[in-house]
């Protein structure tokens, strides 16, 4: 199974702008540093460069093509009460530790992240190329976030006194997969019905179960049957007038946040 590497996994665009950044700041200062170091890991590896700004550059991000993928949207539950709890600068690294673990474990499954904000990740299976595994590796992907984050979430239980939990959603269909965004800033994600779906399905899962459409269901009986899945009652999503015939992933225990 081809991985896709954590440089393969950060827009292009971000490298140039970081490059012009880089020339604006201080010669010895900590952030041109990192920041260098950075740029120069992905100049070495190809990403990012720039065959001839600006008319090649928008070539380049104007393009997108439909392919049929996964979506997985990933959100923390009883964030706004933890960043009220929790002074900026406490919340700051639990934020990281989230990150850090969802992301290489996104990776790790053959997964592409499209975005992180706030406290929700958004990833996609099968992007840009088609795989008939990338249900199955997106639900093994949400089974290993599942459990690996409940476990961080009961240290930061014992070490910060907070309480939290996990909830993913995850649908599969037809997507526009390119560039979205102007010349000045843009970013490689997928957009569509099924986009919208897996949202939505990510914000009804409780904290401790994964909740995913039909669509990933049928691929995952014809590519890898088996696996303790539950079907449950068809669910009414916002903004949508036909039910959606929904499955549950859970994990092996929940939290009432």
């Amino acid at each position: 199974m081809e991985h896709t590497s954590i440089q393969e996994a950060i827009d292009p665009a971000c490298v140039v702008d970081a490059g012009e950044r880089l020339a604006s700041l201080p010669p010895r200062s900590p952030s041109r540093v990192r920041a260098g170091a950075m740029v120069g890991r992905q100049a070495a590896s190809g990403a990012g460069r720039d065959p001839g700004r600006p008319e090649a550059l928008v070539a380049d991000w104007a393009g997108h093509k439909r392919i049929w993928s996964v979506v997985m949207f990933a959100d923390m539950r009883g964030f706004m009460r933890i960043s009220e709890q929790m002074e900026p600068d406490e919340v700051f690294p639990l934020l990281n530790e989230y990150f850090e673990l969802l992301t290489r474990i996104t990776l790790a499954h053959g997964g592409r992240v499209f975005h992180v904000a706030g406290d929700e990740l958004m990833a996609g299976f099968g992007v840009p190329d088609p795989a008939d595994d990338a249900p199955c590796r997106a639900l093994e992907a949400a089974r290993e976030m599942l459990a690996r984050f409940g476990a961080l979430a009961e240290e930061w239980r014992v070490r910060r006194g907070v309480r939290t939990g996990l909830g993913i959603g995850i649908n599969a269909g037809d997507v526009i997969a390119g560039h979205v965004g102007s010349e000045g800033f843009h970013h490689y994600t997928v957009v569509g019905d099924t986009v919208n779906v897996a949202s939505r399905l990510s914000q009804r899962a409780r904290a401790g179960e994964a909740l995913f459409s039909l669509s990933v269901m049928d691929a995952v009986r014809r590519h890898c049957p088996g696996g303790d899945f539950i079907q449950l009652p068809a669910l009414q999503l916002r903004g949508r007038e036909a039910p959606v015939e929904i499955y549950c992933l859970p994990a092996a225990t929940r939290v009432e946040v």
